[in-house]
């Protein structure tokens, strides 16, 4: 197990998105995410007054936290709405979309009924705590040294994920403010 103190590099190359998962998964997770986009675009019009579909639960696994320590998917339920987006500094992909991912930790990290974190996936706390500054990256960062987050929500780097105080998924797409912000405004409403 890696120490707290030193985020582990996973061995290999980099790898921006989730392995080890069916064509089912890929199909099952395909229609949920057209169902969310679907909610979110009638929301837009108006259409739509319900709650934001449950895509699923977050998985169970600990993250390493700046400092010291982990933190558990568990420490999630019950108190705060959380936005989490996994990232990688070596995902091409990524790059071009870091931008989006800090106009939301912009728009979010400081409201007080948020957890928003953004979690790096391989790296370590130095090259990562610049990387984030130079990008201007605001909230907590945390660390997936061995990608449990993404593979256990069967999800790609610079997916934003958006899980209510029950520890369901209920947003799983680009790291949109304004997608992302309709789906916390409808969460606000439930206990």
């Amino acid at each position: 197990p890696a120490r707290t103190s030193e985020v582990a590099k996973v061995p290999g190359k980099a790898d921006c998105g989730a392995r080890g998962h069916g064509r089912r998964t890929a199909v099952g997770g395909a229609v949920l995410a057209l169902v969310a986009i679907a909610w979110i675009w009638m929301a837009g019009r108006g259409r739509v007054t319900g709650p934001p579909p449950i895509l699923g639960r977050l998985p169970e696994c600990q993250l390493l936290a700046p400092g010291s320590g982990s933190v558990s998917a568990r420490d999630w339920r019950g108190g705060k709405i959380a936005v989490i987006t996994p990232w990688l500094e070596e995902c091409p992909d990524c790059m071009g979309r870091m931008p989006d991912l800090a106009d939301l930790s912009r728009d979010l990290a400081r409201d007080p009924a948020l957890a928003f974190c953004s979690v790096a996936y391989q790296g370590n706390r130095r090259t990562t705590r610049r990387f984030v500054d130079r990008m201007g990256i605001q909230g907590t960062v945390l660390f997936d040294t061995q990608g449990a987050l993404m593979y256990g929500a069967g999800i790609s780097t610079l997916t934003t994920l958006v899980v209510d105080r029950a520890g369901r998924i209920r947003y799983r797409g680009a790291p949109d403010r304004v997608a992302v912000r309709r789906v916390i405004e409808a969460l606000r409403t439930e206990p």
